[in-house]
């Protein structure tokens, strides 16, 4: 379930920022900034979204692909890449190559910390993105197998899909000894 307020806010810093994608099909309504997307049928596209993409477009067409931001305005996109983009989402959720991973209750420096169930490998995500949407888990996926740190958070929404990409580890000493612990709790 996406929390329309949350998305609100976050496609209003991806506006003032590097800006977002939108792609509009007669059936489809796709958002996407450089952390997160989602698409979801356009009958149960969030009210807020389609408001703000109407301000921010200028209108709301029936289709059409569209990248706006505050120092771009509002620029026509080739409809094209935007459906390739959202045809490789939906392939990673097909695979059944996702892997489990839970919030935890931990933070660190007011990041939250998620986790693979399986591996118990820990990865940083900024709660703006990760509170979009509701459940407490997600599946991971590698985006690039040369680069282990190149994955997804994915959400299969039933009439849509929502991803986010969680922070790269680096080298960061903290996050290496919190690996290998259960953190998820029991049968997570």
């Amino acid at each position: 379930m996406i929390d329309e307020k949350k998305l609100a806010a976050a496609m209003k810093v991806a506006w003032r920022g590097a800006g977002y994608r939108v792609l509009l099909l007669q059936d489809t309504v796709m958002v996407r900034c450089s952390f997160w997307a989602f698409s979801v049928d356009r009958t149960h596209a969030p009210r807020k979204a389609l408001g703000l993409i109407a301000e921010h477009v200028g209108e709301l067409p029936e289709t059409g692909a569209f990248r706006c931001g505050k120092e771009i305005g509002a620029q026509t996109m080739i409809v094209d890449e935007e459906i390739s983009f959202a045809d490789r989402i939906v392939e990673k959720i097909n695979s059944g190559k996702l892997r489990s991973c839970r919030r935890t209750e931990l933070t660190m420096s007011g990041d939250e910390i998620w986790q693979d169930v399986r591996t118990l490998r820990v990865r940083l995500v900024d709660p703006e993105y990760s509170r979009i949407i509701h459940p407490d888990f997600f599946g991971e996926v590698e985006t690039d197998p040369k680069d282990p740190e190149s994955s997804l958070y994915v959400q299969d929404l039933g009439n849509g899909w929502a991803v986010f990409q969680p922070m790269r580890r680096g080298d960061n000493a903290k996050l290496e000894h919190l690996d290998g612990f259960p953190w998820c709790g029991e049968g997570s």
